[in-house]
């Protein structure tokens, strides 16, 4: 008969009993919220491109027509990304162009391009401050940049869901922002 050992057999963790790391799912708002968009001292509203809200209760749709890009915002030092919301956004995609097509609007080339998740700390430095998501832009990574098209994607919560019980419940949007 074998001796019976005092310290129990490691035991490795089973997966399906780790805890996953839970994203808090904020109401969302009734419509897009707007967005801001400063250089140093100067403030400017975005142009809100697109947006599908249906899958909120009372929300609709709004497909682009052109690209109508804002004046520039001249200004130096900081740039920052302000929604008007306490809402938190679980993905913010952001393309940026160096130039784009006069006579359509549309950007040429290939984009740079950052995206934000809400379930990591690195590397989406978005927080929540004052009831709007701000969204600091490094300098050196917009770089010569001028062109930016944001895209927020929220969770619907089950509350405010057109349709509960449908894949995907998300409210997106996407705006077009111009620094010189």
């Amino acid at each position: 008969m074998a001796p019976q050992s005092a310290v129990p057999p490691a035991s490795t963790p089973d997966p399906r009993n780790a805890t996953p790391k839970l994203i808090p799912v904020d109401p969302v708002p009734t419509a897009p919220p707007a967005l801001a968009f400063s250089g140093g001292q100067q403030t400017a509203e975005a142009v809100l491109f697109t947006y599908d809200w249906s899958r909120v209760v009372g929300g609709n749709t709004h497909d682009p027509v052109g690209a109508p890009w804002p004046p520039p915002i001249v200004g130096d030092g900081e740039r920052h990304l302000h929604w008007a919301t306490s809402s938190r956004p679980v993905d913010i995609n952001i393309n940026a162009y160096r130039t784009i097509d006069s006579q359509t609007g549309v950007p040429t080339g290939e984009p740079v391009t950052w995206q934000c998740n809400a379930s990591t700390t690195t590397g989406c430095p978005y927080v929540m401050r004052d009831n709007r998501v701000d969204l600091p832009l490094a300098v050196t990574s917009v770089g010569q940049m001028s062109y930016l098209a944001v895209q927020v994607i929220w969770t619907v919560p089950t509350s405010q869901a057109a349709h509960p019980g449908t894949a995907d419940p998300i409210a997106v949007a996407a705006w077009l922002v111009h620094y010189p």
